[in-house]
């Protein structure tokens, strides 16, 4: 029993340590990033509580664990020592399910997921989705910043057009007038927008800055094309 929590231990060490080194962040620098999630959810993360996960020496609760994923900008189920969603698709394989009919959105133009570019570059294009999906329109994907939930430079992802979003959703939003797809949180005095890729740092806009964000709608699903 021991060994296995022990196992555990070391590979959340293991995979916390990935995720600093490729953001090549120090300790300090997790610390920072987490600060405003600690505040929201009224949790306390102290630099001896990274350290001491780093090492593999304390198991994360699960509180801690998600606000460092969210800090990081990594899958929790990763983070905590899953395997990636590659293994969770073959085990659905069984429950696949016939599409019975399709109907077509617009693509509306296209969205960048690293730093925001101009929006919505018209191209009056339609795509097929399965009438199951209920999405409003497609943004085509120029980037890697959303590389760590499998969407991916070429892709489309279908967004539900509404105006707001829950806290931690997929959103395509509006920065003056330029177009980006960010993980987004929302705290009483400052908007966070998360990549999705440990390369990049979050984009903070604190009070009257979170007036130039307007969303879009929720990203639902993701389609990769093969011509």
């Amino acid at each position: 029993m021991n060994g296995g929590k022990m196992d555990k231990r070391n590979i959340i060490a293991e995979r916390l340590t990935q995720a600093l080194n490729k953001k090549k962040w120090k300790q300090a620098d997790v610390i920072r990033a987490t600060e405003p999630f600690c505040k929201k959810y009224n949790v306390k993360l102290s630099k001896s509580d990274i350290s001491q996960y780093i090492r593999g020496q304390r198991e994360p609760s699960a509180s801690k664990m998600s606000i460092l994923s969210k800090a990081l900008g990594v899958n929790e189920s990763w983070l905590a020592g899953q395997e990636d969603s590659a293994e969770q698709a073959a085990q659905s394989c069984s429950n696949i399910k016939p599409i019975s009919s399709m109907h077509s959105i617009p693509i509306v133009g296209e969205v960048t997921y690293g730093q925001p570019i101009l929006a919505m570059k018209s191209c009056h294009k339609n795509i097929e989705i399965p009438d199951s999906v209920c999405a409003s329109f497609a943004l085509y994907c120029k980037g890697n910043s959303m590389i760590d939930i499998g969407i991916h430079d070429g892709d489309y992802v279908l967004i539900h057009k509404q105006n707001d979003v829950n806290d931690g959703d997929i959103a395509a939003v509006i920065i003056e007038h330029e177009a980006t797809l960010k993980r987004i949180y929302k705290f009483s005095d400052y908007v966070i927008l998360q990549p999705v890729n440990t390369k990049y740092k979050p984009q903070i806009y604190l009070n009257e800055q979170q007036k130039q964000i307007q969303i879009l709608g929720k990203a639902i699903a993701c389609l990769m094309l093969i011509n």
